[in-house]
């Protein structure tokens, strides 16, 4: 029997995925905050286990860049924030 965690609705922003530059989708309810820095769990179909600390700037940067219309939009860090 294959169950799938079923996650909250929440937010969701496009970041960088930390690794080799793609990006993931991550929910913007923090797990936890430590600082200036926030833990978000992806909100990737199948990948919900996974989780990345990011500045707390950049989360805010993605929620303030969405259009009107709800759409996502990608924040990258600039050169001195990247994970």
């Amino acid at each position: 029997m294959n169950q799938q965690v079923q996650m909250p609705q929440a937010d969701v922003v496009i970041l960088p995925d930390g690794y080799n530059g793609h990006t993931m989708n991550f929910y913007v309810d923090p797990i936890e905050v430590m600082g200036d820095t926030v833990k978000l769990r992806c909100a990737e179909p199948g990948k919900e286990y996974q989780f990345a600390w990011r500045e707390k700037s950049v989360v805010e940067a993605a929620v303030a860049s969405r259009s009107a219309d709800g759409k996502l939009a990608e924040v990258r860090p600039t050169r001195g924030n990247q994970a």
